[in-house]
């Protein structure tokens, strides 16, 4: 019946198209409901995350579904997760196949942040369930995965400074993904907002989870790592590009992460480094070139093919405080104190088998000094060949640098990273010294013009920090001058030092031999009196005087003494010298004085710091050209105990140009002569013992000179006194003292020994000649009797010896004074005239019976004859009769006849008075018979004996003393 069979037609189209409605429905609505319910459930009521969803579609039909503007914030209202639109496209047989089977998925615009918080988790893990290890991953099928203008941001908060990296308008194309598989091949491209490009592209899987492929990166620029955080590295990248091409394979490992890298080439140009906060680069890098690179993470090693830097441009300094700025450069990332600590990481072998240098540019400062120095080291080429972490095998260095734009420094061998040592063998050639200046200026007031280091040798460092240094060498062409006076200092053509061995740990330097050819020196004393050695030395020493000098503070409680240093070990065999000379100039004195040692040449062995040893030195030279110096003996140069036993002879040495000397401190200049001197200096335990030995050969002074540093002595008379009779003067200057007396100073004494020497010739002349020649303490004494002018035996004696002392001292004159004592010699002289006239009388009133002699005593042998001749001389003396005095009571005849006589003779005694003539009569009488002693028959030249008027002397004994006078 067709009405029943039209009934069931109709009504399984009905069926169909309710079921199709109802499909319909379900996927236009049903489907969107229940992804909105199910992100519901989860993220809201679950997780808490209010997210923003836009619409969501289906296609039933199609098997589309497009969802619009997702965004799930993370834990802290950040965005976690968003994308602008998502659109996939199922196939039917997703159905047949147990799982998803999805044609494409096309995201726009995602964006993902991500976050590794301080606890190491990743804030996405929030939002995934915990795996089930016995549950296999869902079966999915994705035939091409689309991302589209992808933005990704990581954050890693678990750094003590937080570190963000972001990604943009990337894009992703997957094809053939399955869940459980490890072939599904992708492809990513990727341009970043700074023009750096990434593709990467190859195989992986999810179940589990292996990846295997290729990774290209080009121009990756420092910018990006700028825009990823602070700190994201040790120091700044402030420009630079790179570019890495390479392969990685990657699968699950029980040891660590199963990731092998191996990198074909990574190439770095115009890279630049900064410390964190600096405005500019201290490190450039025109190429950095790494190739044939391996790094196995299962096995924690790396391997380095080749590492090549070229065109390196370093700039570097030392700070005051000895820092270096390069260490600035790397500041170690300091963990969270708060994040958990991290297991303890399997160590790493790093091998990179060949390392080079090539054309570096190094510019490094001093800024220590006063005056910064300044070492540039271009070009430089390093080469280093077989590092590795894994052995204690050395390595082979190579190097070689231009120092300055004129030296070169050249080093090859071998060092040892662990313990740090090596051995290397070190050539230098014509390394310029000037660039020390600055080491020395402020602690030497110097000006080192020229100067080149050459150097032939090894150097060896040992563990512990300890270098030592073989080889011979030279200092050629060195010149200096003072900054006072802009002259040379010291100089030299060659100083050339052979068998150097100097270590440091001990403190040590041995040489073998050491040749100075043509030194030179000048020594220059100042019109201050200061040298110019003090001054070069001592820059900043001033010369104050004690008395001007503000009263010292009060002493502080000592410091504990600081420990001694360590003495350091010298030693060298021989120093020869070659053509050596030296200027000297005194600007003390006025005129100038200058004089010079040429020709200066010989040897000095054996110098060493150790305490017993000794020196030999043998040196010879010309002072201005034509008078022999010799210097020979032995000292020790080095040791804290200082000794000496050295002669010194200089011969033949022209006085004239000591003008200058002798004007300033002797007032008077040299006309002619010269000198010959041997110096003998013995100093053991820094105790002197010197003597001088001086010769002066015709001696002449020349015009006087007004100088108030003269001595006020008699310098003519000294020189008249010292000099012999071949016009010679023969002395010696003996000098003690210690070394530790702050006022102790050679030629200081010298002259205080010849001053005192000096003083006690002109103060005390006649001893000195009486040492010399006979006749006492006592010869400038030519001694009288009361009222006589004859010489006794002993005065004659005097006068003999005198005689011997003028014919040895033809310089020297006397004056011989005419003296006389009216006290000593008046009463002599009258007396002997009263006496004389007594003796007249008496031979005039005797008459033809006076005889021959003894008149006076034949009259007083008849006291009335005698008494009558006083009677009479005593009329005729005060024109009268003497009237007696009355004879005393109780007095004899006899006895009053006597007192008369007496009373007579006293009175005829004080009328016989003396006066200046006869005084002065008797002085030159004694002056000419001194004179007569002096000149009859010994030769002296009468013109050198002088008769000088004198004042009365004061009487003192019994005889005078004629004092004679020299000049």
């Amino acid at each position: 019946m067709p009405m029943p069979r039209l009934t069931l037609s109709r009504t399984l189209l009905s069926s169909a198209l309710l079921a199709v409605a109802l499909y319909a429905i379900a996927g236009v609505w049903g489907v969107p409901a229940l992804i909105r319910h199910a992100l519901h459930q989860y993220l809201e009521v679950k997780h808490q995350r209010h997210y923003q969803l836009g619409e969501v579609r289906f296609n039933p039909f199609t098997l589309r579904l497009d969802i619009d503007r997702l965004a799930v914030p993370d834990a802290d209202g950040q965005p976690l997760l968003a994308f602008g639109h998502l659109a996939a496209d199922l196939r039917l047989g997703s159905l047949l196949k147990g799982g998803a089977d999805v044609e494409s998925v096309t995201i726009d615009a995602p964006r993902v942040r991500l976050i590794q918080r301080r606890d190491g988790r990743i804030n996405v893990m929030d939002l995934v369930p915990p795996s089930d290890p016995s549950s296999p991953m869902p079966k999915a099928w994705i035939h091409v995965l689309a991302i589209t203008r992808g933005e990704a941001e990581y954050a890693d908060q678990a750094r003590a400074t937080p570190f963000q990296v972001s990604v943009t308008a990337f894009n992703l194309e997957l094809h053939d993904f399955y869940t459980r598989s490890s072939n599904n091949a992708y492809k990513l491209n990727a341009r970043s907002k700074l023009d750096a490009t990434f593709a990467w592209a190859g195989t992986f899987g999810l179940d589990p989870v292996v990846s295997r492929g290729e990774l290209h990166i080009g121009n990756f620029r420092a910018e990006a790592i700028a825009d990823a955080g602070p700190n994201l590295l040790p120091f700044n990248v402030a420009q630079g590009t790179l570019d890495l091409n390479g392969r990685y394979d990657y699968a699950p490992h029980d040891d660590g992460l199963g990731l092998r890298l191996d990198i074909s080439d990574l190439t770095c140009h115009d890279l630049a480094l900064r410390a964190p906060q600096q405005a500019d680069s201290w490190l450039e890098v025109a190429q950095l070139q790494v190739t044939n690179t391996t790094v196995d993470f299962t096995a924690a090693t790396a391997t380095v093919g080749h590492l090549r830097v070229d065109g390196a441009k370093v700039r570097a300094w030392r700070e005051r405080d000895g820092s270096i700025n390069l260490s600035r450069l790397y500041v170690p990332l300091r963990p969270d104190p708060a994040a958990p600590a991290a297991p303890a990481a399997k160590p790493w072998t790093v091998n990179v088998p060949d390392i080079g240098l090539t054309a570096a540019d190094v510019t490094f400062r001093d800024l220590g000094p006063r005056t910064p120095a300044t070492f540039h080291f271009a070009p430089l080429d390093l080469t280093v060949t077989g590092y590795s972490t894994a052995r204690d095998a050395p390595l082979a260095v190579e190097l070689r640098a231009t120092v300055n734009e004129s030296g070169t420094i050249e080093a090859k061998g071998e060092l040892a990273a662990s313990p740090f040592a090596g051995r290397l063998a070190l050539q230098i050639d014509r390394l310029a010294l000037k660039s020390l200046q600055p080491y020395i200026d402020g602690r030497a007031s110097l000006r080192l013009h020229s100067g080149m280091l050459n150097f032939r040798g090894t150097t060896t460092l040992v563990a512990g920090g300890g270098v030592t240094l073989d080889g011979d060498g030279s200092v050629d062409e060195l010149r200096t001058t003072d900054n006072a006076l802009e002259e040379d200092f010291v100089k030299w053509r060659s100083l050339r030092f052979g068998g150097l061995h100097a270590r440091s740990m001990p403190v040590s330097l041995q040489v073998r031999e050491v040749l100075a050819r043509e030194p030179y020196a000048r020594v220059i004393v100042g019109s201050n009196g200061r040298t110019n050695l003090s001054i070069v030395l001592h820059p900043g020493q001033t010369d104050v005087d004690a008395s001007d000098a503000a009263p010292a503070p009060a002493t502080p409680a000592s410091p504990a003494p600081a420990p001694a240093p360590t003495p350091i070990d010298i030693g060298i065999g021989v120093v020869r010298v070659e053509a050596g000379s030296m200027n000297f100039a005194d600007f003390s004195v006025q005129p100038q004085f200058a004089a010079g040692i040429h020709e200066l040449a010989g040897t000095i062995t054996g110098v060493s710091s150790k305490g017993d040893s000794r020196a030999t030195v043998a040196l010879a030279g010309k002072v201005d050209r034509f008078a022999p110096v010799t210097i020979a003996g032995k000292l020790n140069f080095l040791s804290a105990k200082t000794y000496a036993d050295v002669r010194m002879s200089f011969k033949n040495l022209e006085l004239t140009g000591l003008s200058p000397y002798s004007g300033k401190f002797a007032g008077y200049w040299i006309d002619k002569g010269k000198m010959s001197a041997d110096l003998d200096y013995r100093i053991d335990d820094r105790r002197i013992n010197a003597n001088h030995h001086i010769v002066v050969n015709q001696l002449q002074l020349g015009k006087h000179v007004d100088s108030p540093d003269a001595t006020s002595l008699p310098i003519r008379l000294g020189i008249a006194l010292l000099k012999d009779s071949d016009g010679v003067i023969d002395i010696e200057l003996p000098v003690t003292g210690s070394l530790d007396d702050p006022d102790f100073r050679v030629g200081k004494i010298i002259w205080k020994v010849f001053i005192n020497l000096l003083t006690k010739a002109v103060t005390s002349p006649f001893r000195l000649l009486g040492s010399l020649f006979g006749g006492g303490d006592e010869l400038e004494f030519m001694e009288f009797s009361a009222g006589d002018a004859r010489l006794d035996d002993a005065t004659r004696a005097r006068a003999a010896s005198l005689v011997k002392a003028l014919a040895a001292r033809p310089g020297l004159s006397i004056d011989v004074p005419m003296a006389y004592s009216t006290e000593l010699d008046g009463p002599a002289l009258a007396a002997a005239k009263w006496q004389a006239e007594l003796e007249t009388r008496a031979a005039r009133r005797l008459g033809a019976d006076a005889g021959e002699a003894g008149q006076l005593a034949r009259l007083q042998a008849t006291p009335a004859a005698y008494r009558s001749l006083l009677e009479e001389a005593y009329a005729d003396a005060f024109g009268h009769k003497a009237t007696m005095p009355a004879a005393q009571p109780g007095t004899t005849a006899d006895q009053a006849k006597a007192a008369a006589t007496a009373w007579l003779e006293s009175a005829l005694r004080s009328h016989a008075a003396i006066g200046p003539r006869e005084l002065e009569a008797l002085a030159s009488a004694r002056a000419s018979a001194v004179q007569a002693a002096l000149l009859d028959g010994t030769g002296i030249d009468p013109s050198r004996v002088f008769v000088v008027k004198a004042p009365p002397q004061a009487a003192t004994g019994d005889r005078l003393r004629l004092q004679l006078v020299l000049h």
